[in-house]
Order: structure tokens, then C-alpha cells, then sequence
């Protein structure tokens, strides 16, 4: 009898620990399903971001068809990104995203001085000084 109850402890520890290495799992499956959303909304909203940038190029060259092409893209990936239920994330969770974009295209076509009132314009190499010096401060301790 002694050896019956003795084995159903053991049994009940075992089936504990075995819960608690599921319950363990089940909160890194769920957060990294987190992090993949998070993910996937941020490259949503960059090609969003990106396809508009692209768009306004198109329009001061004057290439309409290119323009509503490129226009289509970016409400095509608005609306899936919506699809995604943004509510369920966190502000911070966006906190790396770039806050201008600018069309490669129009980049390629400045020349040195142009790209410097355009830099200064949005800020780029006040922060790009701030990112190197956080990262420099961050990597010495």
C-alpha cells in the first residue's frame, strides 16, 4: 500500500513538473507568435511607407500610371496590415520605425548639396550622431 501511494506522489510530482514545462512553453510560444505579428505589421507599414514615397516621386516626375500603380500597392498593404489588428500591440512596440521616407530614386537624383539640405531637412545626421553615440556609450560599459 505504502509502495502505491508512494508511486502516486511520485506520479503527481512528475505530472506537476510536466505542466509547469508546458505552461513554460506555451508563454514563449505565444510570445514569440507576439513578436512575429509585431513583426509583420512593421514591414507592412515600411512597404506602406516606402510605395508612398515612391508614388510622390512618380507625381513630380509625372508619371501617372507609375503613381497609381504604386498607390494601389500602398492601400492593398494598409488594408492587410489592418487585418492584423494593430490595437493589440503596444506604441513602443513601433519605436524603431523610421519617421520619413524619402524615394531612392529621388536620392540617386540629388546631387551633394541637394542631399545635404535634405538631410538636415529631416533631421538625419542629428540623429544618426544620436544613434552612434548611444550605441558607442551602450557597447564601453
Amino acid at each position: 500500500m505504502e509502495s502505491a501511494i508512494s508511486e502516486i506522489k511520485k506520479l503527481k510530482e512528475e505530472a506537476g513538473n510536466t505542466l509547469q514545462k508546458l505552461q513554460e512553453t506555451e508563454m514563449q510560444i505565444t510570445s514569440k507568435g507576439k513578436k512575429i505579428g509585431i513583426t509583420r505589421y512593421q514591414r507592412l507599414l515600411l512597404i506602406a511607407h516606402a510605395a508612398s514615397a515612391e508614388r510622390s516621386t512618380a507625381l513630380e516626375e509625372g508619371d501617372v500610371e507609375e503613381a497609381d500603380i504604386l498607390l494601389v500597392e500602398a492601400e492593398a498593404v494598409v488594408t492587410e496590415a489592418k487585418n492584423l489588428q494593430p490595437d493589440k500591440f503596444k506604441e513602443e512596440d513601433f519605436s524603431n520605425l523610421p519617421e520619413n521616407f524619402i524615394s531612392m530614386e529621388l536620392i540617386l537624383k540629388l546631387d551633394s548639396k541637394q542631399l545635404t539640405e535634405l538631410a538636415s531637412s529631416v533631421n538625419i545626421l542629428e540623429r544618426l550622431a544620436m544613434k552612434v553615440g548611444n550605441f558607442l556609450s551602450t557597447g564601453l560599459e
